[in-house]
Parts: C-alpha cells; sequence; structure tokens
C-alpha cells in the first residue's frame, strides 16, 4: 500500500469497523456518526456482499480498470459538455480533490461542491447533496426540498 496513514490504519489494531471509518470519514464527529452507520448497514449484509479479495478477484478488477482506461472519458466529456455536478470529500484518501480540479477543467460548467468529508462523502452528507442535485438539475430553477 502506496499512501503511509492508510497502511497504518489497515496494519493497525483497532476493530474491522474503526479500520473503515478512521481513513474514510472525515474526523467530525457528525462523519463519524455516519461512518458508524455505514459499516454498521456493511455487517448486516450477507447475501449481496461482493467476493473477498484475492488473485481471482484482482484479475477481475485489473480487467474492468483497463477496460475504463480504453474508453477516452476526456474526450467523451470535452466533446458532449454535460451538466455536471461533483461533490467531493476534501479529505479523500482515495480520490484526491485534484480528480476533480481536473474534471472542472475539461467541463468548465461543472458545479463542484467540496463537504469536509472524506470518501464517503455520500453517506455524510445526505442530505445537503440531495439539495445540491435538486438545484443542479432540477427543471425549475431554484426548486428547494420543503
Amino acid at each position: 500500500m502506496e499512501n503511509p496513514q492508510l497502511k497504518q490504519v489497515f496494519d493497525s489494531e483497532l476493530p474491522a469497523s474503526q479500520r473503515l471509518v478512521k481513513p474514510f470519514f472525515a474526523p467530525s464527529a457528525s462523519s463519524r456518526a455516519a461512518g458508524e452507520a455505514f459499516t454498521a448497514r456493511l455487517a448486516q449484509r450477507n447475501h449481496d456482499r461482493e467476493p473477498v479479495s484475492g488473485p481471482e478477484v484482482a484479475k477481475g478488477q485489473i480487467a474492468a480498470f483497463r477496460s475504463w482506461e480504453a474508453f477516452s472519458w476526456t474526450a467523451y466529456l470535452k466533446d458532449r459538455q454535460p451538466k455536471t455536478l461533483m461533490v467531493w470529500g476534501r479529505n479523500d484518501p482515495l480520490i484526491l480533490p485534484a480528480a476533480a480540479e481536473f474534471v472542472k477543467q475539461v467541463v468548465p460548467t461543472a458545479d463542484l461542491c467540496y463537504f469536509d468529508g472524506g470518501h464517503f462523502v455520500l453517506d455524510e452528507y445526505a442530505d445537503a447533496i440531495a439539495e445540491a442535485i435538486i438545484e443542479t438539475f432540477s427543471p425549475i430553477a431554484g426548486m428547494s426540498i420543503q
């Protein structure tokens, strides 16, 4: 693992749920609560879970990544300039804010909303993000949730 902070968390003696919450959710109380709720829901899932990681799963993931890389997303976005909303956690250790800034350069009209969250910003700020989606994509300008 290249990220020393992530390696330290995953190699630690923390309970499994904390090894997910600590690196992927922001340190605020509300984000940690969202992380605990996320891991509780995850623990309840037993019929539709992803396969355990291993060599066979890794082969499939690599094949999917290679297929995804073969498609020129940058050219697609530059050509079509779709209405775009990006919501990003400032503390995401996996997909850094620089990735959002790159997409913003490709689609200059994109709305980019940063939240003081981590990798699971949708869980941490669900209500605010729902409002941003409605404001961005509603056919009625300025429509909001009541």
